[in-house]
């Protein structure tokens, strides 16, 4: 079985050297890096989630590492956040700290509420240790409860929640489980149940053939329905995009919008799906496309359009050909002003990069690398990225930073938070 967030290991991370060794790493950049808060293990360590942005726009994430040390190697993360202060610095405050019974090694992004209440996901942990969804609640000094919401790991409950969660019209939360159900994860669902309590219904359980593994957290649209990836699964074995529909009977049903072949529609979707809320839907794969590519293809961008039948057609938007042009698209694309496609790849140039895609007059979407990383002075591996309502754009970096600080000292940083100026 494939495992989620490989990139959590150094293997990956020599895997990036072996790459910088095989490549040129000329920068090829249109943008301005500013590296907003350089982690040293204390604070956290390996950040791997997309940040969020709040009305003021201070900037909240997570760490899978870092924080309390009693998990074992890289320790038991944490949740922080980011502000500015009066002379314009980004100052860290570190939320909570995981300290294994409570959860451990989150690495899904956060969601918020009206009320500044956080929600996530920790893979592990909790009373069964097959994970946690939590809530952080601010309070009037300036300080945050933690509430665990759900324990995975129990008898026919799922196991191990990597991604993000999804809000319901009256503050259900939706979210998947990479393992646990049939083996193949889950697809589930918490409701307030009074008191303070949350009950937990699972919705769909995966077997294989139809998507194994998710790994990206499920959007859901204005009637319900549910959308999402699988890192694995389908009839190749290369993962699905997949519809979730509840029938008459309160049963849900699943429609497997496209099975990817491991060829030029791409190999393991593994970050989710984008929607343009006109029915359409954008994601990427990790490998694919272009087989002449290193490591079998270095990843496509497609669209997922209904047709007149109610069926799925998968376009192809853009294929990565070169190194250069990225390779390792772990994250969806996301929108930014103008309309065109932004995201980020893990081992672009080496070190990883972020573009930005654009559609021309003719159709045809073309690529321009915004930034690319040069390893521990800019970060590597970055790992999603998020405009501010001015359109200002972060990321976050698994390894990177100052590598002479904290228990990073010596090693290959830590991680860091950045903004790209224009």
């Amino acid at each position: 079985m494939k495992q989620a967030r490989i990139r959590n290991t150094w293997i990956v991370i020599l895997c990036l050297i072996t790459l910088w060794l095989m490549v040129s790493t000329g920068p090829a950049r249109a943008a301005t890096q500013r590296i907003l808060h350089e982690f040293n293990f204390a604070d956290g360590f390996i950040p791997e989630a997309r940040l969020i942005v709040d009305c003021d726009g201070n900037l909240y994430g997570t760490t899978s590492g870092g924080g309390i040390n009693n998990c074992g190697w890289g320790d038991c993360g944490l949740v922080f956040k980011l502000s500015k202060n009066a002379e314009g610095r980004w100052i860290e405050t570190v939320l909570h700290r995981f300290n294994g019974s409570d959860g451990s090694g989150p690495q899904g992004s956060l969601i918020q509420d009206a009320k500044g209440n956080l929600y996530g996901t920790t893979p592990a942990g909790g009373l069964y240790s097959g994970g946690t969804v939590f809530e952080l609640s601010p309070k009037k000094d300036g300080r945050w409860t933690h509430t665990i919401l759900h324990s995975f790991g129990s008898t026919n409950d799922g196991d191990g929640p990597y991604a993000e969660l999804t809000f319901g019209r009256t503050g259900e939360l939706y979210g998947v489980t990479y393992a646990g159900g049939y083996g193949s994860g889950t697809v589930f669902m918490l409701s307030p149940s009074g008191g303070g309590k949350w009950a937990e219904k699972i919705l769909y359980r995966f077997s294989g053939e139809d998507g194994a593994n998710p790994t990206a957290g499920v959007f859901r649209d204005q009637a319900g329905r549910l959308y999402g990836t699988t890192e694995a699964g389908g009839s190749d074995d290369c993962g699905v995009a997949f519809e979730l529909t509840r029938n008459k009977k309160g049963v849900w049903v699943e429609t497997v919008m496209h099975g990817f072949t491991c060829g030029a529609d791409g190999t393991f979707p593994y970050g989710g799906l984008t929607s343009d809320h006109h029915g359409g839907f954008y994601g990427a794969t990790i490998y694919g496309g272009n087989q002449n590519c290193y490591s079998g293809g270095c990843g496509v961008i497609f669209k997922l359009s209904r047709c007149a039948n109610g069926q799925w057609r998968q376009t192809v938007l853009y294929t990565f050909n070169t190194i250069s042009e990225g390779d390792g698209v772990w994250d969806k694309p996301i929108f930014g002003p103008g309309g065109s496609l932004y995201g980020d790849t893990s081992f672009g140039d080496g070190f990883g990069n972020v573009y930005k895609l654009t559609k021309g007059t003719d159709a045809r979407w073309s690529e321009t690398v915004l930034f690319s990383f040069n390893g521990a002075g800019t970060g590597w591996s970055p790992t999603g990225i998020v405009f501010d309502r001015r359109g200002h754009l972060y990321g976050v970096t698994s390894a990177g930073g100052n590598s002479k600080i904290g228990q990073c000292e010596g090693d290959n940083g830590c991680g860091l938070v950045y903004q790209l100026i224009p």
